[in-house]
């Protein structure tokens, strides 16, 4: 899921240069066509290439993710890998007091509530394979603190790497990882934009004197985690969280 843009689009383009047939959703189908797009020019220059489905969908729904779940299998026959991508801060940076309870339960349902309903749907697949590798994107603001978005994203965050440390002790024993990635800011195309247009070039220069690479993240550097992390060679990881972020944030 959230496999369209950003992070996402370079983490589906990855699988697929290694061979792996992918299912991207995404709420947006125009951001799906503009990933077959990418998907297209990417394998005009690799000569091994796995197969790509995109369908539109909304991971807080179930009914959308039972049906996304059930055409990926109608399409392959199985899922190995789960990455949870999804979800965001809304664009909500306000303090606590000014957030609504509607705004508190959308973000929450956008990063969190999202993340449990994909893996509950595909964990019985694994199960009865007894293997499979899940990778839910969390972020710095749940290792630390948001630094664009608000408490609610924050807490969002968190509810991520809480969940899938308990739910890796769960599958541990069917040969089922679970891991996070946490990335700093990754300078996607809705960051950058943000970054110039909402933020002083003093402000863009105090924020990177505080991360020691002194620059912004890539997408492609949050996908190569990813991608070890769905890989054998993680194969005894589990539970762990992996931070992507320059290091700013070290723990």
């Amino acid at each position: 899921m959230g496999g369209s843009t950003g992070i996402g689009r370079e983490i589906v383009i990855g699988l697929l240069q290694r061979g792996y047939d992918v299912a991207a959703a995404s709420r947006s189908e125009e951001k799906l066509h503009q990933l077959e797009e990418a998907v297209a020019s990417a394998k005009a220059k690799s000569s091994s290439f796995g197969r790509l489905i995109t369908m539109p969908a909304d991971a807080t729904n179930e009914d959308d993710v039972i049906r996304t779940v059930e055409r990926t299998l109608q399409e392959y026959g199985r899922i190995d890998i789960l990455v949870n991508n999804q979800g965001g801060s809304g664009g909500i940076s306000a303090p606590v007091e000014d957030i609504t309870l509607h705004q508190w339960n959308e973000i929450l349902h956008a990063n969190t509530t999202s993340v449990f309903l994909c893996c509950k749907h595909v964990v019985p697949i694994m199960k009865r394979n007894r293997w499979g590798r899940i990778v839910n994107i969390s972020s710095i603001a749940g290792r630390s603190l948001s630094f664009f978005g608000s408490v609610a994203y924050a807490a969002s965050k968190a509810g991520v790497i809480g969940f899938s440390r308990q739910v890796s002790k769960e599958l541990a024993p069917f040969n089922i990882t679970v891991n996070v990635v946490a990335p700093g800011v990754i300078a996607t195309d809705r960051i950058r934009t943000y970054w110039e247009e909402r933020k002083t070039e003093e402000e863009r220069q105090a924020f990177l004197q505080r991360v020691p690479m002194n620059r912004l993240g890539t997408p492609q550097e949050v996908a190569s985690a990813v991608l070890y992390l769905v890989s054998e060679d993680a194969s005894y990881m589990t539970g762990a969280v992996m931070d992507v972020n320059g290091g700013y944030f070290m723990g």
